[in-house]
C-alpha cells in the first residue's frame, strides 16, 4: 500500500512532504499494528533517502541549475509563469516604473513569489533545508531572495540574472535579456 506513496513523493511540494512525514510519525507514535508502523518507517526512510539524494545533487550545482531542476521537477502552474513574465518584463524597464507602488502589487507579488519559492525549498535551499530539522525549515518567512532581488525601500521587484537563465532556459521568459 505504501508504494503508491513512495512513488508520489518526488513530485511533491516541501509542504507534502512535511505534512506525509508528521503524518507518518504520528501513525508510529500511536499505531498498535505493526505493519502500519512498518509502513509508516518505511515512508519515512523513503522520504530520507530522497533528500539525501536531491541534497547531494543539489548543493554541487550552480544557482540557476538548482532553479531549473525545481522548476522542472515542480513546474510552475499558469499563475506562477504568468507572474514570473511580468517581472521579467518588468525588469528589462527599470525606468517605466512608477517612483511609488499605489496598489502594492509589488507587495502581492513578493509574497506570491514567496509561496512559490515555500513549495519548492527542498529544492531551492538544499543546504538550509538539510541542516535543519524539516518543522524549523517550515517556520522560515522569506525564501523568495533565491529568485527576487528588492529595491532598497522594498518597491521594485526584479528578477535575479540566475533565475533569468534558469526561466530562460525553461522557455518561461525569453532567452535574451537586455540586463
Amino acid at each position: 500500500m505504501c508504494e503508491k506513496t513512495i512513488e508520489k513523493i518526488p513530485s511533491m511540494t516541501a509542504e507534502e512532504r512535511l505534512q506525509l512525514r508528521c503524518n507518518c510519525a504520528r501513525a508510529i507514535a500511536r499505531s498498535t499494528d505493526t505493519l502500519v508502523v512498518k509502513e509508516a518507517e518505511r515512508v519515512v526512510a523513503a522520504l530520507d533517502a530522497l533528500a539525501a539524494r536531491e541534497a547531494r545533487f543539489l548543493v554541487r550545482q550552480s544557482t540557476a541549475r538548482r532553479i531549473e531542476y525545481a522548476f522542472r521537477r515542480l513546474p510552475a502552474n499558469h499563475k506562477e509563469r504568468e507572474m514570473i513574465r511580468q517581472l521579467h518584463e518588468q525588469s528589462d524597464e527599470p525606468a517605466s516604473r512608477p517612483q511609488v507602488s499605489e496598489d502594492r502589487s509589488d507587495w502581492i507579488r513578493h509574497r506570491q513569489i514567496d509561496a512559490m519559492c515555500r513549495d519548492r525549498r527542498h529544492l531551492l535551499h538544499p543546504k538550509e533545508i538539510a541542516c535543519v530539522n524539516p518543522q524549523a525549515a517550515c517556520d522560515a518567512e522569506h525564501w523568495a531572495p533565491a529568485l527576487i532581488e528588492v529595491d532598497a525601500e522594498g518597491r521594485f521587484l526584479r528578477l535575479k540574472a540566475e533565475a533569468v537563465a534558469a526561466f530562460g532556459s525553461l522557455g518561461y521568459v525569453a532567452r535574451t535579456s537586455r540586463r
